[in-house]
């Protein structure tokens, strides 16, 4: 079976045969390499914000003297994850970003997100709703 000039390749062979098939058809293969490029693109303010989560972490670890093996061993993940975290990379999970703030004793960074009083789209909901008079009990 064909779909646009690539075979479909079923699942037994190799991988090192299937990226030669893909190699092949170049066309797929960029497809592919370019689609996954693109699934790890953050917006700007987005990608701003994680590489300065990535230098608090960096920080945080660094005043208290620990090195990069320290703190992922603390957190019980690999030394590339911290590095992935301090770097604000997007493959890094939420979770992740969690473990290390909470080892870190600085999960505060993020608490202030958590405040629904501080998001103005939740300010003018909430006011919008407020009744324009006060009325009487009618039970009482």
């Amino acid at each position: 079976m064909r779909i646009r000039n690539v075979e479909v390749v079923p699942t037994s062979l190799s991988c090192q045969r299937i990226l030669l098939i893909l190699k092949e058809n170049s066309f797929c293969f960029e497809y592919i390499v370019k689609t996954r490029q693109l699934a790890e693109l953050l917006p700007y303010e987005a990608e701003n914000v994680a590489r300065a989560l990535g230098e608090t972490i960096s920080l945080a670890r660094r005043a208290r003297f620990w090195t990069q093996g320290d703190l992922a061993a603390k957190m019980g993940v690999s030394v590339n994850t911290v590095v992935n975290l301090e770097k604000g990379r997007p493959s890094v999970s939420l979770a992740q970003l969690l473990k290390a703030l909470w080892t870190l004793d600085r999960l505060n960074v993020l608490q202030d997100s958590l405040r629904p009083e501080l998001d103005p789209v939740v300010q003018a909901e909430g006011l919008r709703r407020i009744p324009r008079r006060a009325r009487g009990d009618r039970h009482g």
